[in-house]
């Protein structure tokens, strides 16, 4: 942006926020490895612990649905309150075999699914923005992880940035406007 506008700001507000620009941001820039996320994506710890945080989530969750469809099968436990097609009658009513019976009703195996399948909006506010547990994070990482996408050198981006700020110069724009516009109305 700077780059871009400079012209428009006066000669020592210009100099003053190129060298902060140059000493506090591209000159300290982080020097990381971009292939560190690729190499921890393919240790076979990381995978094995990142398996471990899955079963420890899923042996809860099928230990809660066996009971569940233990305790509360063939009961209905709820009514959708908008109107919904025969399609959906073998989503919502898991278990129960009566043919007569209104879609609108679900049973507590499908409530059970349902409640688990919309829960995110509660473990945001619960967990907060926690990227562990967005299962869309993780699986996006990796596949980006596994198309073996080359990643940006942002230490060669940051020193290029660094060097095209150092050679611009300050011109004044508005002054040049200024003259510009004198000159079309002497001329009209």
């Amino acid at each position: 942006m700077l780059r871009m506008h400079y012209k428009f700001i006066p000669a020592g507000s210009f100099a003053a926020r190129r060298e902060f620009i140059i000493e506090k941001y591209l000159t300290q820039a982080k020097k990381k490895n971009p292939m560190d996320a690729m190499a921890q994506m393919q240790n076979p710890d990381m995978m094995q612990n990142m398996m471990k945080q899955n079963m420890v989530m899923m042996v809860p969750q099928m230990a809660l649905m066996g009971w569940v469809s233990y305790f509360f099968a063939g009961f209905l436990v709820g009514k959708i309150p908008f109107p919904l097609t025969e399609r959906f009658k073998l989503m919502l009513q898991r278990g129960i075999e009566l043919s007569s019976l209104d879609v609108e009703y679900v049973s507590s195996l499908s409530l059970y699914f349902l409640i688990m399948f919309g829960l995110r909006g509660v473990y945001t506010l619960v967990l907060g923005q926690n990227d562990e547990t967005d299962d869309a994070k993780v699986m996006q990482a990796q596949m980006q992880g596994g198309g073996m996408q080359q990643p940006q050198d942002m230490q060669k981006i940051f020193e290029t940035e660094k060097n095209q700020l150092e050679l611009t110069g300050w011109q004044d724009g508005l002054q040049r406007c200024i003259e510009r516009t004198a000159q079309l109305a002497i001329g009209a």
